[in-house]
This record gives structure tokens, C-alpha cells and sequence, in this order.
């Protein structure tokens, strides 16, 4: 019994182990910027997901701006806010940059969804292909109303169909 216990110890450690070495944090990734190099999947993966963050939180902050007049004590408290949000992301100008001039070759297909995820969020800058949805009421895009009455629908996924 003492060396089943043991041998699922270390079997978990190896995993953790593993697992920590193929994800990297802002940090890394901004230094593999700051030194030019290439970009994997992941690295663009760990960009969206901190800007996507940042871009959810601050989004809640502008409904508040957006609801109350400017002079509104709590719109002057969301505005410091989201400064103050901008200011603890100190990746976001290298992020955005980064992603805002990437390819859908370049990101991925998983993390062309999540760019289209986060696009419709004012905070979040994305490319010129990223699809956005600011509507929540709308299930879908129209892509071709066929000069009818009816239009086919189609559900973001990220993949463009032509």
C-alpha cells in the first residue's frame, strides 16, 4: 500500500511538472515579445485570455460609466477604476498589439474563437477578421439573406466559411 501511495505521488508530481512546463504566464510571454521571437499558440492563447480578462472586468466598469451621468460619483469611481485597471495590466499594450496584427494562421483555430468570445467587448481590441457579436439577443449572424424573407443564421465559431 506504501508504494501504491507513493508511486501515485510521484506519477501527480510528473503531471504537475509537465503541465507547468507547457504554460506560461504574461510575463514570459512578454519577454518572448520584447525579444522578437516566435509566437506559439500558447503564447497567444495566454495574451487573449489576460486581455479577455481585463476587457470583462473593465466592460462591467463602462456599463456603470454608460448608465450614469459623467458627473455621477459612482461613474467618477468606475472611470478611476478602470484607470487604475489599465495600470495593473501592464501587458495589455504589447498583448493588444500583438493580437490586433496576428493572422487566424498565426492564433489558431481554438484561439480564434476566443478572440471572437472577447471582440465584442468594448475594452477588447481584435483584428480586422475577428467576428463581433454585440448583441446578446442575437443568436447568430446573418451571412446571406438570398434576397428573401428568410436568411441563413449562423452561430459564431470562429470559422469563416466562404
Amino acid at each position: 500500500m506504501k508504494k501504491l501511495l507513493t508511486l501515485m505521488v510521484v506519477a501527480v508530481g510528473l503531471l504537475f511538472a509537465a503541465s507547468c512546463g507547457r504554460n506560461e504566464t504574461a510575463a514570459q510571454v512578454a519577454e518572448k515579445i520584447a525579444q522578437g521571437q516566435t509566437l506559439t499558440q500558447d503564447d497567444y492563447t495566454v495574451m487573449i485570455e489576460y486581455c479577455g480578462a481585463y476587457a470583462k472586468k473593465a466592460q462591467a466598469l463602462q456599463n456603470t460609466i454608460d448608465n450614469l451621468p459623467t458627473d455621477d460619483p459612482k461613474a467618477i469611481k468606475a472611470t478611476d477604476e478602470i484607470l487604475a485597471l489599465q495600470e495593473s495590466n501592464q501587458y495589455l499594450t504589447p498583448f493588444f498589439d500583438v493580437i490586433t496584427k496576428s493572422t487566424k494562421e498565426q492564433v489558431g483555430d481554438k484561439n480564434v474563437i476566443l478572440i471572437n468570445d472577447y471582440a465584442g467587448y468594448e475594452w477588447f481590441l481584435s483584428p480586422d477578421w475577428a467576428v463581433i457579436v454585440t448583441n446578446p439577443d442575437v443568436a447568430g449572424i446573418v451571412v446571406d439573406d438570398q434576397g428573401t424573407d428568410t436568411a441563413v443564421i449562423a452561430t459564431p465559431t470562429g470559422t469563416v466559411v466562404e
